[in-house]
């Protein structure tokens, strides 16, 4: 049993570090939940409203993040995906339009940074060299 000890004080350590974690993020998240409140409206959410508030979307995020973790896992990938995030909000139309379209933005941008790339470089796929002069 001794033998033992030192795997357990490991795993002690361990949950503990994960814990502060933890607590470092709601902390996190309670200031940006009351700074939200605050600029909705101009009444103010009592300090337990905004505590609800944060612990509901903690434990919300909580399982969403598995369930993505499962779809990944899912479909025999250690990468969570646009898609994945897409079929967790399947059964929320709005939310899903929104996912839709943040994803189409993102997609656009990566398109117009690959065109912008590709014109700096040359046939070669090496980036052109320029030459500035100034007239002082």
């Amino acid at each position: 049993m001794a033998a033992s000890l030192p795997q357990d004080v490991s795993d002690n350590e361990e949950e503990m570090e994960r814990l502060e974690h933890q607590q470092r993020l709601k902390a996190a998240l309670h200031y940006t939940v009351g700074q939200v409140c605050s600029q909705l409206t101009e009444t103010p959410f009592s300090r337990e409203l905004v505590a609800v508030i944060t612990e509901t979307a903690f434990n919300q995020c909580e399982i969403i993040a598995g369930d993505l973790e499962v779809f990944a896992k899912h479909a025999k990938r250690t990468t969570v995906l646009m898609d994945d995030v897409k079929l967790c909000c399947r059964r929320n139309k709005s939310l899903l339009e929104y996912i839709q379209g943040q994803a189409d933005k993102i997609k656009a941008d990566k398109a117009t940074e690959a065109v912008a790339t590709d014109k700096t470089k040359g046939k070669s796929g090496k980036k052109k060299k320029t030459l500035s002069i100034d007239d002082d």
